[in-house]
């Protein structure tokens, strides 16, 4: 590899509107572990985002040892929705390798989650 490359990933921010929602979905539907939770008014956050931010809440989940997913309540007077359809520009996804897909919706329509679809599509490769 050359010098300056890319050597992994360490995480995929997702900015959330309600942390204790967030966390109903990612540690209690999909059973990611909290890596770290915590707070910051530190004056850095409006320099790395470029916005008039006061605060933040935020949390780490994911499996041990692998990836994991930052998220992030942000404390600011001038917060804008994101949603977007799958297919919409600015978008995103992740692909969660799991052990019975089945299951795993189960338990997200059991917390209040319900899916886009009805029922999971299998592709063979």
């Amino acid at each position: 590899m050359s010098e300056g490359g890319v050597t992994g990933v360490r995480h995929t921010g997702v900015a959330v509107r309600d942390l204790d929602r967030a966390l109903r979905f990612y540690r209690d539907a999909l059973g990611l572990e909290v890596i770290f939770e915590g707070e910051s008014e530190s004056p850095h956050l409006a320099a790395v985002t470029g916005q008039p931010v006061r605060g933040l809440r935020k949390a780490n989940v994911g499996i041990p040892g692998g990836p994991y997913f930052e998220l992030l309540e942000w404390k600011a007077d001038d917060l804008r929705e994101g949603a977007a359809r799958p297919v919409d520009w600015g978008s995103g996804h992740t692909c969660l390798m799991v052990d019975d897909i089945d299951a795993v919706l189960a338990r997200l329509r059991d917390h209040g989650f319900p899916a886009w679809v009805e029922e999971a599509t299998r592709i063979p490769s």
